[in-house]
């Protein structure tokens, strides 16, 4: 037996993640001070969130402990099932670092059990066309995790993700951009929206001479 895992982070919607049968990890995020869980749409109303991020509501994304990783996965190391996990980029959150030990103590307690991750260098939808795509390859193949994982191997690299921003300030506020570069690409960002503006309205203005 084998079980398919992946995190919200990949985004896909709660009701593709039950038709795959994938067990999925809630990460956690914050917004105005209050900690919630992600649920890919399940309860959640987007709607209200974006509109709170619009008003100017603090959010942040959080990672999850060593123990919560340990609670998540030993029902099924205890079950004898095989885990692959399809992750999110490791190189986008410290959370990983807490499900190393957790795992490394899990296999030392059920040693006949294989756990993998598969990290897919994505995340949002880069990430879930991977699991989606993973999914579908494991089960016409007979839940084989091993030749799942060669499988997104071959095709990580065809997948990447581009994202446009309205906003410098959440970059900024993560420490994914310096305030100064905040303020100077707010201005070009701008800049270039006017300039685009008014070329579309001198067009439109020719149209109709």
């Amino acid at each position: 037996m084998s079980v398919l895992f992946c995190d919200t982070d990949c985004e896909l919607w709660y009701t593709h993640a039950r038709e795959l049968n994938l067990e999925v990890i809630r990460m956690p995020y914050v917004i105005d001070g209050e900690e919630k869980l992600c649920d890919l749409g399940e309860e959640t109303d987007t709607h209200d969130f974006y509109q709170k991020m619009r008003n100017g509501a603090s959010a942040s994304t959080a990672g999850l402990n060593q123990q919560i990783y340990y609670d998540t996965f030993e029902p099924f190391f205890k079950k004898g099932e095989d885990i692959l996990y399809i992750a999110f980029s490791s190189k986008l959150s410290g959370t990983f670092e807490y499900l190393e030990p957790a795992i490394e103590e899990l296999r030392k307690k059920y040693p006949g059990v294989k756990f993998r991750r598969f990290d897919t260098l994505n995340i949002c939808m880069g990430a879930g066309l991977l699991v989606y795509l993973g999914a579908k390859y494991c089960r016409e193949h007979g839940d084989d995790i091993d030749a799942t994982y060669d499988y997104l191997e071959r095709n990580v690299n065809k997948v990447g993700i581009y994202f446009v921003v309205d906003d410098m300030k959440y970059l900024a506020r993560g420490g994914r951009i310096s305030p100064a570069s905040k303020n100077r690409q707010s201005y070009e960002h701008q800049t270039r929206f006017d300039r685009r503006r008014r070329q579309a309205r001198r067009m439109l203005q020719a149209k109709r001479r």
